[in-house]
């Protein structure tokens, strides 16, 4: 299982989007680590336009996961989008 909500905040290039996720998986735990440090503080267009597969494929995660592990980043990196994306329509 994983747990993930957002909060949007006032930041100096406009309202930002911050999360907040938990596993009880320690892979998933940290799969969530290298999200927050890549989305943590940016804005909704970075989040949604930033290039994160091609980060994911950099650092070759596909060779060292499952495909269940694969499927559930790529589900993480979704919510987090959408997340993103009603956030900052409201």
């Amino acid at each position: 299982m994983v747990w993930v909500v957002a909060e949007k905040r006032t930041g100096d290039e406009g309202p930002t989007v911050e999360f907040l996720a938990d596993s009880d998986s320690d892979i998933v735990k940290g799969l969530i680590a290298i999200l927050r440090r890549v989305y943590f503080g940016q804005t909704a267009a970075r989040i949604l336009t930033f290039d994160i597969e091609g980060l994911l494929h950099s650092l070759e995660l596909d060779q060292h996961l499952s495909m269940n592990r694969r499927n559930g980043l790529y589900e993480m990196i979704q919510r987090i989008k959408r997340l993103a994306a009603t956030l900052t329509a409201v």
